[in-house]
């Protein structure tokens, strides 16, 4: 997630806690690349505080191409499952209910944005364009938090072949909590070598962070990139579902 995405996800946020709403969709989009000199000030990233909502082993369901696969289909890796309810065209895009078991009783834990989260039909990739829960977050009988449900949803271009389809699950990660941990995130800035320095403040219904300073050479971008990361759990997969032709 680069940075015009960050702010923009950061605005709305802002915006929806001033005028009292509660935002159940995501939206995503691919901004511009941006780029920066090493030299000061560096952009300042904010978060509203009551805002809620290696190549490695690939856990795949699979089915013969083109032919259609009954629902529900369900993908394993590491003990953690995900399954798909149900996938069909809808208008211009291609719709799927997706339905995930939480890693720990963390509430915060969704699907992860377009770079994480494709449809692809082994020619082109698209990433994921809105991502909307499903009724209530799921509890056990104790009231822990043990799993949501998601209607996401990708975009289809004119003239797309719809063959060989499959949806990819990168990775899930939590959102950003209401307050940063600087000290814990500047840890694992650290212990990754990034060479990036950061700071946190906090403000009226709002907190973030600065980026102090950067390697000669990285881009503002790249930060960002590796920054916010630092203040999510994140859980990789992948978990890859064989959908043949819808």
């Amino acid at each position: 997630m680069n940075k015009n995405m960050q702010t923009a996800i950061a605005i709305a946020l802002t915006v929806g806690i001033a005028l009292g709403l509660i935002v159940a969709v995501a939206f995503y989009f691919q901004p511009e690349n941006v780029s920066a000199e090493q030299s000061g000030p560096f952009p300042t990233m904010q978060f509203g505080s009551d805002s809620q909502n290696q190549q490695i082993e690939i856990a795949t369901v699979s089915t013969p191409q083109n032919q259609p696969v009954t629902f529900p289909i369900m993908a394993e890796k590491d003990g953690i499952e995900i399954e798909i309810l149900a996938a069909q065209m809808e208008g211009n895009f291609f719709g799927a209910d997706i339905c995930f078991e939480f890693p720990d009783s963390n509430p915060e834990w969704i699907l992860d944005g377009p770079d994480n989260l494709i449809l692809s039909n082994e020619v082109q990739e698209i990433g994921v364009y809105s991502i909307s829960l499903i009724g209530d977050l799921k509890t056990d009988d104790e009231g822990r938090y043990i799993g949501r449900c998601d209607h996401v949803q990708f975009p289809i271009p004119p003239g797309t072949v719809l063959n060989n389809l499959k949806i990819v699950v990168k990775r899930i990660i939590t959102n950003l909590p209401d307050r940063l941990d600087c000290e814990k995130a500047q840890a694992k800035l650290v212990e990754a070598k990034s060479g990036i320095v950061i700071r946190c403040f906090e403000g009226y219904m709002t907190s973030g962070f600065d980026i102090v300073s950067m390697p000669k050479g990285m881009e503002l971008s790249e930060a960002y990139d590796l920054v916010v990361p630092a203040f999510q759990d994140i859980v990789e997969g992948p978990w890859v579902f064989q959908l043949g032709s819808p």
